[in-house]
């Protein structure tokens, strides 16, 4: 499989360290504290979703704000 996508078979000593950034990657600039920081954001695009949905239709219904909703 390494073959056919065009990468280095892992028994060459070219093994992909997880999380870790080339030197290409646009984070790889950002300072450290910030990259940190990102990391620490939960990435759930799903509950977005369900969150948007839920925000239309209650403008659509008029359904009133919850708890929830208040900042």
């Amino acid at each position: 499989m390494d073959r056919a996508l065009g990468t280095p078979a892992k028994n060459k000593g070219t093994e992909h360290q997880l999380g870790a950034l080339d030197k290409d990657d646009p984070q790889a600039r950002l300072p450290a504290e910030l990259r940190q920081a990102l990391q620490r954001v939960p990435d759930d695009p799903g509950a977005l979703l369900r969150r948007k949905f839920e925000l239309e239709y209650r403008q659509r219904h008029g359904v009133g704000a919850s708890q929830e909703d208040l900042p």
